[in-house]
């Protein structure tokens, strides 16, 4: 009856407990060791009296007044489950446990973390670029460093011209990778172990839990990463959105076949982030990540964006096998076939193989040099036929003759012809 009773509390609170956690000493430090899951949520203020009421014994391991020498009294009066007792436990949690100085010790934490991987370097690629987490010549050194390379100026225009390689790999090494589970975490461990000494408390943190969880690190130390950078991930989501316009769309991998969403594209970022961040995501192989423009996106708006990612990756994909130069004398004779009424790529030719976003092959030598989709067309039909109607090929007024879509179908159904002929 207790245990049905528990597990529907569980369920209304978000978390478990166990029927007890066992109180074990260790014999040559006399400190009591702490289970894996003792935290069993990672917000501190939803800890309750239940769980109190099952805790509230470790309380004389935090408390001086417990202490005779370095002998620890278990039985102190102040760890008696009485009902002041567990308040008096919760508020010790909740302020001093895993208040503001843990906060703070935890975000110096993160910002060594992120140093020490500074000074581990990176990898160089067989083009000769080293793959780091620095950016430009700059490395940030601290939360307020990331925020203010990340939507400073140069990245920024990188945004703007939709080179969204480099900027979105920065901000996944700067402001997810030192946070994610199974990554970099040793941080986060020496700095919840200096936090612990630093005031003096006899408790040490185990390797086992009270529940069936399988934990791969301690529920102290995942509640300090998440304490260290909430505010911070907070702040990169929202300005992502307000100055990029763009979004990272979480950090699990893109299925085979899996859709996109409405607005969304994907960026491959195996050539932009470092093998040690590949690994410990599980991305060795696959570094594609889903990205979502943000607003209100008018149709026309969101057709000529769909475009320009689709063109650029192409750009990439050739510039890795060395036709870089082929595709805009492609882009351009597709575009003067369209106008001339030649036929080919068009509807009645439906066979052709098109261009899937997110399925590109590009590599670790991506170099990130492809321009604008929409300025490449505009350029290559400019030099070609200036003064005709192909240099505003994607005017309102051409458009008006066929829909944008099954224009942008034609375009891209030729280049990946022309482009396969090419290779072949």
């Amino acid at each position: 009856m207790a245990s049905a009773a528990m597990a529907s509390t569980g369920k209304q609170r978000g978390y478990s407990l166990p029927n007890s956690y066992p109180v074990e000493i260790n014999k040559d430090s006399d400190n009591v060791i702490l289970c894996r899951d003792f935290f069993p949520t990672m917000c501190p203020n939803n800890l309750d009296d239940e769980w109190a009421a099952l805790t509230v014994k470790f309380r004389p391991f935090f408390a001086k007044t417990a202490w005779t020498g370095s002998q620890v009294n278990a039985n102190h009066h102040c760890g008696k489950n009485t009902k002041e007792n567990r308040d008096d436990w919760l508020k010790f949690v909740r302020k001093d446990v895993l208040g503001k100085d843990y906060k703070n010790t935890m975000a110096l934490g993160w910002c060594n973390g992120l140093q020490e991987l500074v000074r581990m370097g990176g990898d160089k690629r067989e083009d000769g670029r080293v793959v780091d987490f620095s950016f430009d010549g700059r490395t940030p050194y601290t939360q307020d460093d990331a925020l203010d390379i990340l939507f400073g100026e140069k990245i920024i225009s990188m945004i703007n011209k939709k080179q969204y390689e480099e900027p979105i790999a920065c901000l996944i090494k700067w402001g997810y990778y030192l946070t994610m589970e199974g990554c970099s975490s040793a941080w986060a461990g020496r700095a919840t172990e200096g936090y612990i000494t630093k005031m003096k408390w006899r408790v040490e943190l185990g390797n086992t839990c009270a529940t069936n969880k399988a934990l791969g690190v301690h529920s102290w130390h995942r509640l300090g990463k998440k304490l260290a950078t909430n505010s911070y991930q907070t702040a990169l989501r929202r300005k992502e959105e307000r100055i990029w316009g763009v979004r990272l769309m979480g950090m699990s991998r893109l299925k085979k076949g899996e859709d996109l969403g409405k607005g969304e594209f994907t960026v491959d970022l195996s050539g932009y982030l470092p093998s040690r961040v590949r690994r410990d995501m599980k991305r060795v192989d696959a570094a594609v990540f889903r990205v979502k423009r943000m607003g209100n996106l008018e149709e026309d708006d969101d057709v000529h964006s769909q475009l320009s990612e689709k063109v650029s990756e192409l750009v990439r994909w050739a510039s890795v096998r060395g036709i870089a130069g082929e595709v805009e004398d492609a882009v351009s004779e597709c575009v003067m076939n369209l106008d001339e009424g030649k036929g080919e790529g068009t509807t009645e030719n439906p066979a052709l193989a098109t261009i899937e976003t997110g399925n590109v092959d590009v590599g670790d030598q991506m170099n990130g040099e492809a321009d604008n989709a929409i300025a490449v067309i505009s350029k290559s039909t400019r030099k070609k036929t200036p003064g005709t109607t192909m240099a505003p090929a994607f005017r309102k007024e051409t458009m008006e003759k066929e829909s944008r879509k099954n224009h942008e179908d034609k375009i891209k159904n030729y280049v990946s012809k022309k482009v396969r002929m090419r290779v072949m």
